[in-house]
C-alpha cells in the first residue's frame, strides 16, 4: 500500500506584533496553530492570529479647579475646569478637561450719598454717609458684592455768643 506521503515543512516561526486597536495596545501573535492542505494538495500550516488587547490603566481623575474673577464690565464669574470624560489613544488613558464659566450681573452701582439733620434745643448736628469702595468677596462662589461706607458728623451748639460754635 504506497500512500502519498505528506512532507510537512518546519514549523514557521512565531511572529509577534504591536498593534493598536479601538485606542487600545494589543500584541498581535501570529503562529503555526494546524496543519492543512493546500489546493496543490501539499500539506501546509495553517497560520492563526492570536490579539491580546489590555485596558490602559487610567492615571487618578484630577482634581476640579476654580478661579473666581471680575471681568470689566463688571460682570462677576466662576471658571470651572473639571475632568469630564477618559480618552484612550495609543495604549494610554488621559483626561478629557472640560471648562465651564458662569457669570453673574455686575454688582449694583454705587449708593447715592445720604444726609440727616438732627435738631436739639441748642445744638444742631448734620450727618453725611457716602458709599467710597466696592468690594467683592470672591472668598466663594457667591461673590457678594459689599459698599465700605464713611460718615461724617458735624454738630454746632448755641453757647450764648453771638455765633454757634462747633461742638
Amino acid at each position: 500500500m504506497g500512500g502519498r506521503r505528506h512532507l510537512l515543512p518546519p514549523r514557521p516561526v512565531t511572529k509577534t506584533m504591536i498593534v493598536f486597536r479601538g485606542g487600545r495596545r494589543c500584541t498581535s501573535t501570529w503562529a503555526a496553530c494546524d496543519r492543512e492542505l493546500n489546493a496543490a494538495d501539499k500539506c501546509v500550516w495553517k497560520i492563526c492570529d492570536v490579539t491580546d488587547c489590555e485596558d490602559p490603566v487610567c492615571p487618578p481623575k484630577p482634581m476640579e479647579m476654580k478661579r473666581r474673577f471680575v471681568r470689566t464690565t463688571g460682570e462677576r464669574c466662576v471658571s470651572r475646569w473639571y475632568a469630564c470624560g477618559k480618552i484612550i489613544e495609543h495604549g494610554r488613558c488621559t483626561w478629557k478637561g472640560c471648562d465651564v464659566v458662569t457669570c453673574k450681573p455686575p454688582c449694583p452701582p454705587k449708593p447715592a450719598t445720604k444726609s440727616m439733620v438732627r435738631r436739639a434745643p441748642k445744638k444742631v448736628c448734620t450727618s453725611a454717609w457716602w458709599a467710597y469702595q466696592l468690594t467683592v468677596d470672591n472668598s466663594s462662589d457667591a461673590q457678594t458684592c459689599k459698599w465700605l461706607w464713611k460718615d461724617v458728623e458735624v454738630c454746632y451748639c448755641d453757647t450764648g455768643a453771638p455765633k454757634w460754635t462747633k461742638c
